[in-house]
């Protein structure tokens, strides 16, 4: 679009010469979308143009709205159109040759772009941001609006994000309730926004702005380019972004990203895994629509698929017992398969329930996690499953269960959320034991070594003791630099799916103080919606493909200098100097784990140890290696250990 002529159309398939195919003069040339063959213009009117031969684009329909059309969206047959002086106009394009108005709604004010995603239109302008619900799209709501200065939007997965004089990220998993993240100040008036990865492409009155938002806690510009005349639109093109500036100027420029963390292997799926189960060698995962898919882990590196077994419903969790796999199959209840051969899984039996999110086994029991609440069912005889209890609760998800409770994740017809507690050493007859309640549904659940890890939007990761269950007490609250997908626990490490984030590592040995270790990209650049971890080698499951990485594979964040803290325990290293090998001596008030951090002289950690210690003489042993695995640089490395209750400190020489 190129106020004041109308539309060009430019040949980029080379993009370091870019080649004008065709243009169309007309007075709606502020703002396009492109769907198929046709583009839907907005300015002095709304038009839609066929451009399906680039040289000819030719008007096919038109129609006049109440005020200048500044930012358009396409959508499912609709267009969403952000009108000035007015607000939002939906107009169906169904057919091209005649749009016409369905819905709308008068928001005022100067209105200056919108973006649109899953039946939400988030329309910005002047000092507000209105987030519009259109899945009734002849009858638009506002749900909320938010104060902010902003005169363009995009919409990336969860995030959205408005540039004006500063650009700003929310959390818009929930809509109604947008969750301020990170702010970049004021850079000058920012007048369009492009995504390329992890970074957020700004067009401003200097140039183009390249800005990190791997984090959307911190945005950070990432490069300044800055170009005559400035830039008034921006669109991302591979490693590059095309711009319009003053000047009827059509410019490609450079923004190549940061390439990504070493990749071990990737393995493509046809549909999403939603749950994954590792039995010695073998993984079992639950893939939608797909079923059930068993692959040989021996070498995590190299992935080698064995068998599969389709199910009629949608595939979302799974657990072994007995030769056999249980799988919740959402709407069609659950599938019982034979996987003692696993080249040739069969299904031997079924469960007919109306949902089934998720399930757990305590080894005699299956727990059903569902729409209505928790069913326990009878597996005596395990290919003719039968409920033998239930208790009702709101629609739950992701569930564990241990020690004669189960914890299922909920999300409230009232808008609240949480972890429902139910007590089933009778499985016959659970009952409600107790609440974690929260503003949100946890989106990942898991217990270890008596200890309830949460994962709960918008950006926390939470665990709690069980030693009292069903009583529980919090041990600590992490806040995560994204929004938390799904959860695992090994070894003393939290591995955090987070969508179109990747995953995050965090150092759980030491649970009342956890420690943010890094991050990854996702899986295919895609999102990242499940992590196990095998081994030395995280699996992260996206939508289609598995990437293998090296577990604890993130570069460690900087953290507070450790060297002159003080703590009631003697540490001592020995040998120190050590060209290797060194053993951390001190004493232990009590039996139980106890946690050692090494860090560097420039407080950035080095290495997590967690191991059970004895009351009295105790040693941790660090064999002189990072948490990549590769031997520390000769040097002064502090440590901190950690045993109940007691902290010490110490350091180590490494002569090489």
């Amino acid at each position: 679009a190129t106020p004041p002529t109308g539309l060009r159309i430019y040949d980029v398939s080379d993009a370091d010469q870019p080649s004008l195919s065709g243009e169309l003069l007309t007075s709606a040339s502020r703002t396009v979308d492109v769907e198929g063959s046709y583009a839907y213009l907005g300015g002095d009117d709304f038009r839609v143009v066929d451009v399906s031969d680039p040289s000819n684009p030719t008007t096919v329909g038109s129609i006049f709205l109440s005020d200048e059309v500044h930012g358009v969206a396409y959508a499912s047959g609709r267009v969403y159109a952000a009108v000035r002086n007015v607000g939002l106009t939906v107009i169906d394009v169904s057919n091209p040759a005649s749009p016409t108005v369905i819905g709308s709604i008068v928001t005022g004010g100067m209105i200056g772009d919108l973006a649109y995603a899953n039946g939400w239109a988030f329309l910005v302008g002047g000092s507000s941001l209105h987030l519009i619900d259109v899945s009734d799209p002849t009858t638009p709501t506002v749900a909320t609006t938010v104060s902010v200065s902003a005169d363009c939007a995009l919409v990336d997965g969860d995030y959205l994000y408005v540039g004006g004089s500063q650009i700003r990220a929310f959390d818009v998993t929930v809509p109604p309730a947008p969750a301020s993240l990170g702010n970049l100040p004021p850079v000058g008036q920012v007048r369009g926004l492009a995504k390329f990865g992890d970074e957020l492409l700004a067009a401003t009155p200097g140039g183009l702005l390249v800005v990190d938002v791997s984090n959307p806690l911190q945005l950070a510009v990432a490069a300044d380019l800055p170009l005559a005349g400035g830039t008034w639109s921006v669109a991302s093109l591979g490693g590059g972004a095309v711009l319009s500036g003053a000047s009827s100027r059509f410019l490609v420029a450079d923004a190549t990203l940061r390439s990504n963390p070493p990749v071990v292997a990737e393995e493509a799926f046809d549909d999403l895994v939603l749950d994954c189960v590792i039995s010695g060698t073998r993984a079992y995962l639950a893939e939608g629509m797909d079923g059930l898919a068993i692959y040989d882990v021996t070498d995590p590196a190299s992935p080698t698929w064995l068998g599969s077994e389709d199910t009629p419903g949608n595939a979302s969790g799974v657990v072994l017992l007995g030769g056999c796999a249980y799988v919740a199959d959402s709407w069609a209840g659950v599938q019982v398969i034979d996987v003692s051969n696993p080249a040739t899984p069969q299904t031997v039996g079924s469960l007919a329930v109306p949902s089934a999110n998720d399930v757990a086994t305590d080894g005699q029991y299956l727990y059903l996690s569902t729409d209505t609440g928790l069913l326990v069912v009878d597996l005596s005889s395990p290919t003719t499953p039968v409920v033998v209890g239930s208790r009702s609760t709101d629609p739950s998800y992701r569930l564990d269960v241990a020690d004669g409770f189960a914890y299922l994740s909920f999300f409230g017809n009232g808008g609240d959320g949480g972890t429902v507690i139910i007590g089933v050493s009778n499985p016959t007859s659970p009952s409600y034991a107790g609440w974690i309640l929260d503003d949100w549904a946890p989106t990942g659940v898991q217990i270890l070594d008596g200890l309830l890890y949460l994962t709960i939007s918008p950006n926390r990761l939470q665990i709690f003791d069980l030693a009292g269950a069903p009583s529980v007490s919090e041990l600590s609250t992490t806040p995560l630099p994204v929004g938390p997908g799904g959860l695992h626990v090994a070894d003393g490490v939290a591995y955090v799916s987070s969508g179109y984030d990747g995953m995050v590592v965090v150092d759980v040995a030491d649970p009342a103080a956890p420690v943010l270790l890094g991050s990854a990209p996702p899986p295919g650049n895609d999102s990242c919606y499940l992590v196990r971890a095998v081994g030395t080698e995280v699996l992260a499951f996206g939508p289609s493909v598995l990437r293998v990485l090296p577990a604890q594979c993130a570069t460690s964040t900087s953290v507070p200098n450790v060297a002159s803290a003080a703590g009631a325990i003697a540490v001592r290293a020995v040998p120190s100097p050590s060209v290797g090998s060194t053993s951390l001596e001190f004493e232990s008030a009590r039996e139980g784990f106890a946690a050692a951090r090494i860090y560097d002289a420039t407080g950035r950690l080095v290495r997590s140890i967690r191991a059970t210690v004895p009351r009295g003489r105790a040693t941790l042993r660090w064999d002189g290696r990072d948490l990549g695995g590769s031997s520390v640089a000769s040097g002064v490395y502090f440590v901190r250990v950690e045993s109940g209750d007691h902290t010490g400190t110490g350091r180590v020489v490494i002569a090489r």
